[in-house]
């Protein structure tokens, strides 16, 4: 059944009951707050409001404001409490707008009124709605961490606390990069952690050492005036959407390879401990693809494993196409445009405004072998550069002795191939590495119908990592400037 919010939480009060957590994800996932549809401009600032709003009343973080970026708004806060003059600073990223919910009739219920279930393949209890696990369940896990640990210490703390929230993730954050460097002194920070993210597989825990970053692109290709009859002109007309799917088919070998000449340039090998930790990470090649209702995995780059393709190498993805009539029956009309959206995700090495160059210029050259229509190359706004950090960092080997604590077992080393762009700008702006700390994982339907998070396996475990990450943090601080330094060299 769904839930409904009911509990408030008083100042400063100690552990709050897991009720008032679950309650505060019910109102934060009512919201509709789609950063990609206009239609839901308000819902997002409503979202980051209620944010803001929620940090206050916790009473940890009093000056929590809600910020223009000349995009959907972000939160800034700080914490108010006692803390040592050479206490490091910890900012916690996360993100309150979510991908849009179609298709809608795949949803077992309203994907906005968040529900408790039971997972049927392992019997674990679940919540399920918009943004439960991407991003507001474990956002809001972690705050309740950080709110369970300052109460345990009566308002002394060891680090400094701050929270830096965005509306934008799931568009790219557009214009977070210039609201970043425009900001960077108040935004200061020694470390990031983010509460957007996952783990590798349930009861198996993991130190994120890098993310891919991304390039968008749109591809229009124009032939005549209008629509015309096929009948009439097809053979001595030019079909735009013939031609697209010439254009887009060169843009990889017959076996998968990206064909893009520059494309590779600048991309680096993993390294031995990277392949180490790549046998050792728990992926069940069979137990995936009957998830993810596939027969066989499809063709890619020569001699890598599916792991190091997934991680530690570049793609061109086709995300969409449009062209002619799709409608159901037949229309036999020969179109006059047609358009694809294309998504390239980059590994260290590589820039977007390199990759960006090496697949406009292949497509620009592939496309004057094509007679008859016009083709146009365009860069979308989703960007991101690629992420790598040295995992024996301060705030990583604080994360991964306290996640050794609570999985019982050392955490795996591993990349993500998905991105996170505000992770790149506080390394770019802010000299600032950001350790992922997220509890969600890949089979909870991130983006898709039915997103869920599990309550013991996500919620809880965030809840609990962030109580203990911040004393932790502390302790590899002063070793590391005992030791001459406490950052990554970036």
């Amino acid at each position: 059944a769904a839930l409904a919010g009911t509990a408030a939480a008083d100042a400063k009060e100690g552990a709050r009951p897991e009720s008032e957590l679950i309650d505060d994800i019910v109102e934060l996932v009512s919201i509709p707050s789609v950063s990609a549809l206009p239609a839901h401009k308000a819902d997002v600032r409503q979202a980051v409001e209620w944010f803001a709003a929620r940090l206050r009343r916790g009473g940890w973080f009093p000056d929590a404001r809600v910020m223009e970026t000349g995009g959907h708004p972000v939160v800034l806060a700080t914490l108010d409490a006692t803390i040592p003059d050479d206490a490091p600073t910890v900012t916690i990223y996360g993100h309150v707008d979510v991908q849009p919910v179609d298709p809608l009739d795949l949803w077992r219920a309203n994907p906005y009124a968040l529900r408790r279930e039971t997972l049927n393949s392992t019997g674990e209890d679940i919540l399920v709605g918009r943004g439960a696990c991407d991003d507001k369940g474990n956002l809001l896990a972690a705050l309740a961490g950080i709110e369970d640990y300052l109460g345990a210490q009566r308002g002394n703390s060891l680090v400094r606390v701050a929270f830096f929230v965005e509306g934008q993730e799931e568009i790219g954050s557009p214009q977070l990069e210039s609201f970043i460097e425009a900001h960077k002194d108040t935004l200061a920070t020694d470390y990031v952690l983010s509460a957007d993210g996952s783990q590798p597989a349930p009861g198996v825990a993991g130190i994120v050492v890098g993310l891919r970053g991304a390039m968008a692109l749109q591809v229009d290709v124009v032939g005549p005036a209008q629509d015309l009859h096929s009948g009439f002109w097809g053979g001595v007309v030019a079909n735009p959407l013939a031609g697209l799917a010439r254009l887009l088919s060169t843009l990889h070998e017959p076996d998968g390879t990206i064909a893009v000449d520059g494309f590779f340039d600048g991309v680096a090998e993993p390294t031995d401990k990277e392949r180490e930790s790549m046998d050792r990470f728990p992926f069940d090649e069979a137990a995936a693809m009957a998830e993810l209702g596939i027969a066989e995995w499809g063709p890619g780059e020569r001699g890598r494993s599916l792991l190091e393709r997934r991680w530690t190498r570049p793609t061109i993805e086709v995300v969409g196409m449009h062209g002619g009539f799709t409608g159901e029956g037949i229309k036999t009309v020969l179109p006059s445009a047609a358009s694809a959206k294309l998504s390239c995700r980059l590994v260290p090495g590589q820039t977007p405004a390199r990759a960006l160059a090496a697949v406009s210029a292949h497509l620009e050259r592939e496309a004057a072998r094509i007679p008859g229509l016009h083709v146009d190359v365009s860069e979308l706004s989703f960007k991101a550069d690629p992420y790598y950090a040295d995992a024996d960092s301060p705030a990583n080997a604080a994360a991964a002795r306290v996640l050794e604590g609570e999985y019982g077992a050392e955490p795996v080393l591993y990349r993500i191939g998905a991105s996170i762009p505000a992770v790149g700008y506080f390394a770019k702006h802010l000299g600032a590495r950001t350790t992922l700390l997220a509890f969600s994982h890949q089979d909870e339907r991130a983006h898709s119908p039915n997103e869920f998070f599990r309550l013991d396996g996500g919620m809880r475990r965030a809840r609990r990592t962030y109580a203990a990450i911040l004393p932790a943090l502390a302790e590899e601080h002063a070793k590391a400037r005992a030791q001459g330094g406490a950052r990554d060299e970036l």
